[in-house]
């Protein structure tokens, strides 16, 4: 899926509707039913000769001359590259990959049709653990579970915190990224972390 944000003067803030009419018709797909004034969701557009979900934020100019989230990962990947090098820089964004791969087939990655972290959140998951899915994971995986008990989504968001460095253009605050997991998606990340958890572990002693 892709995330965009557009940025508009003040003077075209009220042609939102507009624009978005003009992007469905462009993108194809069907427009999420939730999606919300400044907000477009197009679901199965067509980009690149293939079919994606697309996510466009609208914001005023002024309301983006701040730290993004985006620019908060961007940096922090490059700190990887500039202090660690190339290899190390490939390794890290090959686990955000992993992860978000992993957590898309257990039904846990997207926010509003997953109840997950979404995209730039499992960025920062995963980088916040060293640039390492497999940390992520048993991190997650840790503090998720009592035994083979699952612990309560409330008990967990009060352990475990996922902070953006960067601000929200959308709604100008700092996200912490628990905080957006519904009860189903948390059940689904805890699910599919023991299961990758359980292969890695099975490989480990073969090996």
């Amino acid at each position: 899926d892709f995330d965009f944000i557009v940025k508009l003067n003040a003077a075209d803030a009220a042609k939102t509707e507009e624009v978005n009419a003009a992007l469905v018709a462009k993108l194809g797909g069907r427009p999420h039913e939730g999606h919300r004034r400044g907000q477009l969701r197009v679901l199965g557009a067509e980009v690149g000769g293939d079919t994606a979900d697309v996510d466009i934020g609208f914001v005023d100019k002024s309301e983006v001359s701040q730290y993004e989230s985006h620019d908060a990962v961007r940096d922090r990947l490059e700190a990887v590259r500039r202090d660690l090098g190339e290899e190390a820089h490939e390794k890290v964004v090959a686990n955000i990959v992993l992860a978000k791969k992993l957590l898309k087939e257990g039904g846990a990655y997207k926010k509003f049709e997953d109840g997950g972290f979404g995209g730039i959140g499992v960025e920062n998951w995963v980088l916040s653990e060293g640039g390492s899915a497999l940390s992520a994971m048993e991190s997650f995986e840790k503090t998720a579970f009592d035994g083979d008990k699952l612990r309560p989504l409330a008990e967990f968001k009060k352990d475990y915190k996922i902070l953006d460095p960067g601000i929200n253009a959308k709604t100008g605050g700092h996200d912490n990224f628990v905080e957006m997991l519904t009860e189903e998606g948390y059940r689904k990340m805890a699910e599919a972390a023991r299961r990758y958890l359980a292969g890695a572990r099975a490989s480990a002693k073969t090996s």
